[in-house]
């Protein structure tokens, strides 16, 4: 059985959350001893990146291509407002991609299709995959059908999918997205969430938790640990945390930052902070391992996130705010707190009792989360094959 992923962003470009979730779909299939097949987008660079490259990655056939648009996926957010907006429409409606796309599934002819986020490499490829696949399964990751950029803070939803181009926008994806029969959400939360908007009404849709890779247990160590990974953005929580941080370190206290963004730069000075910008999964396991809490301050409504799925995993306690499928994952850990985004004051308290928790000795019970094998076979059952 040969399985094509569809994914808009692949190493070497991968950078979130959603991307892991691609990668270690891949994984857990091949060792399935199943044939698997990635096709992603890769940056411009020169005519020949306009073309499908084949090159073998731990023995996963990855195809990559640059989508025709004004820019790289990852770079829209250098391009002004109004021309993100021709960017967006581009995309929704990118002919290339699909081209592409049909290109390779005649060339590989796959038995399975199954795609994460589609923005970058374009909203017409649901119809394609209906058509050339027996089975194909659609992963949703975060509210890019409804909000283009993926982010609605918590206390602006209606104002955010009310305005009226992205009624416009939501309209074109919920139609281009209208026959797709099986849809996988990480969380309740966001399914329901677009079950509410109208999407996905004759599919059949599951939940089914996101994989992490099993880690090392941690290990003994000296003073406090805490720890945020996702990106130094406002959206984030980022400036909550720091504020929250002044507030309650202590000598043997020390934070660590894992990620990147417009804010790293204009985080001062502190010994006890640590930035270290992105990290490969083995970099982060080691932080992993030393880690007493993890901090989640996003002040978006998120999916499930990656990184609370890896600590409940691995036993940590989480401090997170009440940010749609964030808080239902953190509720499984009854060593965690859940708080209201945005809300220096709360994080601080919340911070406390989880260290004083710590530092008492207290012991989180781990979480019993999915491997990448139990997500591959999950995933198998949910198709004829």
């Amino acid at each position: 059985m040969k399985t094509l992923i569809v994914t808009n962003l692949y190493p070497p470009y991968a950078r979130s959350g959603a991307e892991t979730v691609a990668i270690l779909n891949a994984k857990g299939l091949l060792s399935l001893e199943q044939k698997v097949v990635v096709l992603t987008a890769r940056p411009f660079n020169g005519i020949k990146s306009l073309l499908p490259k084949p090159e073998e990655n731990n023995g996963i056939l990855v195809y990559s291509y640059y989508p025709i648009n004004i820019c790289f996926f990852s770079n829209i957010n250098k391009l002004p407002k109004w021309l993100r907006y021709i960017w967006a429409v581009i995309d929704m409606f990118n002919i290339y991609s699909l081209f592409i796309a049909n290109r390779v599934i005649n060339k590989e002819n796959p038995n399975l299709i199954i795609s994460h986020n589609l923005r970058g490499l374009g909203y017409l490829l649901p119809s394609l995959f209906v058509k050339k696949a027996d089975n194909y399964i659609h992963i949703l990751h975060d509210v890019q059908l409804v909000e283009p950029s993926g982010a609605i803070y918590y206390d602006k939803i209606d104002a955010t999918l009310n305005v009226f181009w992205k009624k416009i926008y939501q309209f074109f994806t919920r139609l281009l997205f209208r026959n797709v029969k099986k849809i996988i959400s990480p969380s309740n939360f966001l399914l329901s969430f677009y079950k509410k908007n109208n999407f996905f009404k004759n599919a059949n849709s599951v939940v089914l938790r996101n994989p992490v890779t099993p880690m090392q247990p941690k290990i003994k160590h000296s003073g406090v640990n805490i720890l945020f990974v996702g990106q130094l953005e406002h959206q984030k929580g980022i400036e909550t945390l720091l504020s929250a941080w002044n507030l309650i370190k202590t000598e043997d206290m020390t934070l660590h930052l894992v990620g990147s963004g417009s804010l790293q730069n204009k985080i001062s000075d502190d010994e006890q902070v640590k930035i270290y910008g992105r990290l490969e999964l083995s970099e982060l396991e080691k932080i992993w391992r030393i880690t007493d809490v993890l901090v989640f301050p996003s002040l978006i409504l998120e999916n499930s996130p990656v990184a609370i799925t890896e600590a409940l995993a691995m036993g940590i306690p989480i401090v997170s705010s009440d940010v749609g499928g964030a808080s239902e994952l953190v509720k499984l850990s009854q060593g965690s707190e859940v708080i209201t985004p945005n809300d220096t004051e709360a994080l601080v308290q919340a911070l406390k009792k989880v260290v004083f928790n710590t530092n008492s000795g207290h012991e989180v019970e781990p979480v019993i989360v999915m491997t990448p094998l139990q997500y591959a076979k999950e995933i198998i059952k949910l198709t004829d094959l």
